[in-house]
């Protein structure tokens, strides 16, 4: 094997009769890729490379790696979106590695298929580290992230706040979008840095959060932090977080369209009541609703018993995402749409056909306003023509040439 190119080494066993062992050399620029990378495309290889077993059998895949909550983020792109969607149609299942026995044949081939001057991966129990800070000018407020993982990887991200903040307030959000991210990648043990001695203090229990509004900021972030196996808290100095201060900065200062890396935006701040403003809730849960089975499948793994309907359920989940606990499907080309059950769907377009902005359109129209106002279901011009069909003032008063 030349200096330039390696090998994944894949064990699949039945039993303890079979086992089989896949290997593939990497090209110069795959042995660049991170290290979830890497182990998103040995699944793929094997995946190939063993088509009719994966299509004929559920497949368990034991990982120390968060790979399941990597493969369902919402803003996957580029070569992982590509491995989630062709993966998706097979039934694979994920699970913890709690023990090494299964993994000896792996590590062993793996062990001596690399380079020499490869050093040892990190166990699975080393600590994951988050630098956080937040920044309100007059321009506006931001937040910077900095999430690095045990093996090296740096996560950035800088989100803008699309609501008046202060500098106490955009540190608060600074940390608990920071945990949102950590929390999505599986992250068991967290250490956090802020330069803000306020809020550190607060987390700390050492200061008293008298603002009542810093009060609801301080309880949320402690409620976060419960479900982390381990954290810490510390405050270090402003010229040791300037990375994230610059990420902040960025996403306080600069326009969207001007920035040099994406900037994501929060509408609403994270303490704040549901607004009902463009958000829908539904007065009583249906379990009938076509939503139910993907929203499961993404949250906790669970299918349906009928082998065919979880087959269904699995394929369609890849074109699907949860945010904040609401179904959303992905678009290529557009925003992500809102998902919509039956009662949900039948308020938006009793809103958008009659409403205080409604202008009785026609069926057709109607499905397609819905659909660039960022929902979405299934029978989306069937129910908006049905509706059309319904409506009385349409019968009564709409010309003869358009009416349904």
């Amino acid at each position: 094997m030349g200096n330039q190119r390696r090998s994944i080494p894949l064990p699949f066993t039945k039993g303890a009769e079979t086992c089989l062992l896949c290997q593939q050399a990497l090209a110069d620029v795959e042995t660049r890729y991170s290290k979830m990378e890497l182990t998103a495309l040995a699944l793929r290889s094997a995946a190939q490379k063993l088509r009719p077993y994966f299509q004929a059998h559920p497949v368990i895949v034991l990982t120390d790696q968060p790979l399941r909550s990597i493969l369902h983020k919402p803003d996957l792109t580029g070569r992982m979106l590509q491995w989630a969607i062709e993966l998706s149609e097979f039934g694979i299942e994920f699970q913890p590695r709690l023990s090494k026995k299964g993994q000896v044949m792996a590590d062993f081939v793996l062990e001596y298929s690399r380079r020499p001057n490869q050093h040892h991966e990190s166990s699975e129990q080393e600590w994951w580290t988050l630098r956080v800070d937040g920044a309100s000018r007059s321009s506006g407020s931001g937040v910077g992230l900095l999430l690095q993982s045990p093996t090296g990887e740096h996560l950035e991200q800088a989100i803008r706040l699309g609501f008046s903040a202060s500098n106490n307030e955009a540190e608060y959000e600074a940390i608990l979008s920071g945990l949102d991210l950590a929390l999505a990648l599986s992250v068991s043990k967290l250490r956090i840095y802020s330069d803000s001695q306020l809020v550190v203090r607060h987390v700390q229990k050492e200061y008293e959060a008298k603002d009542s509004r810093m009060a609801r900021y301080l309880a949320k972030v402690r409620s976060t932090l419960q479900q982390f196996t381990e954290w810490t808290i510390e405050k270090i100095k402003r010229a040791d977080n300037r990375r994230a201060d610059a990420l902040a900065g960025i996403a306080a200062s600069l326009p969207i369209k001007e920035a040099i890396l994406p900037i994501h935006v929060q509408a609403n701040p994270s303490v704040a009541e549901n607004s009902t403003c463009n958000t829908i809730e539904a007065n009583q849960t249906d379990d009938q609703e076509w939503t139910h089975d993907i929203a499961e499948y993404l949250r906790t793994g669970t299918l349906p018993e009928d082998p065919k309907q979880a087959h269904k359920i699995r394929v369609q989940a890849a074109r699907f995402t949860l945010i904040g606990g609401h179904l959303y499907k992905r678009s290529f080309t557009g925003p992500y749409l809102r998902c919509l059950g039956h009662s949900e769907a039948q308020y938006v377009l009793a809103e958008l056909h009659e409403g205080i902005c409604g202008n009785h359109t026609g069926g057709r129209s109607l499905a397609h306003r819905a659909h660039s106002q960022g929902y979405y279901w299934p029978t989306m011009k069937k129910d908006a023509a049905a509706y059309v069909q319904k409506c009385d003032k349409c019968q009564r008063y709409a010309p003869i040439p358009h009416m349904p």
